[in-house]
């Protein structure tokens, strides 16, 4: 996979709303002729989403706990959902170069990796294929193939 060098660039802060759903946006990116109005979030206002669902009250503990567990549950939540998930994303993350803001960037492909429905012989399950086994050995399964945490 190339990995050029990327440059830098800034669009300034985040705060244009959008007049409809409330998306926030870069300022240069409103539509042009129309005031406070996006086609990136919701087509000017054509498509209404439902309300997000609240955030359950055991993950909103963990979330905003400043203890152990709370740190650890903030550190390892991707590796968690991917336990969870059918698929994986791939992809080579560059960390910061300077002290800015983590910003979770991607360059070059990116390749989504989906299992047989079952393993071959030799191998051990993964991915979706965690979900067609007995409950408890979908868990060791999800368990092992993450890396030590809490």
């Amino acid at each position: 996979m190339d990995s050029t060098i990327v440059s830098y660039g800034y669009l300034g802060r985040m705060d244009c709303k959008c007049r409809h759903c409330g998306a926030l946006h870069f300022k240069c990116e409103i539509a042009s002729g129309r005031k406070d109005e996006y086609k990136q979030c919701c087509h000017y206002g054509s498509v209404e989403l439902p309300p997000l669902l609240p955030c359950p009250d055991g993950m909103k503990v963990l979330l905003q706990a400043a203890d152990v567990d709370g740190r650890n549950f903030r550190e390892h939540v991707r590796n968690y959902n991917s336990a969870l998930a059918f698929a994986s994303l791939g992809a080579q993350i560059n960390a910061p170069t300077t002290r800015e803001p983590y910003c979770f960037r991607i360059h070059g492909q990116i390749n989504q990796q989906i299992g047989a429905l079952h393993p071959c012989a030799d191998q051990r399950p993964q991915y979706d294929q965690l979900y067609i086994l007995d409950s408890t050995l979908t868990l060791q399964e999800s368990v092992r193939l993450q890396p030590r945490s809490k």
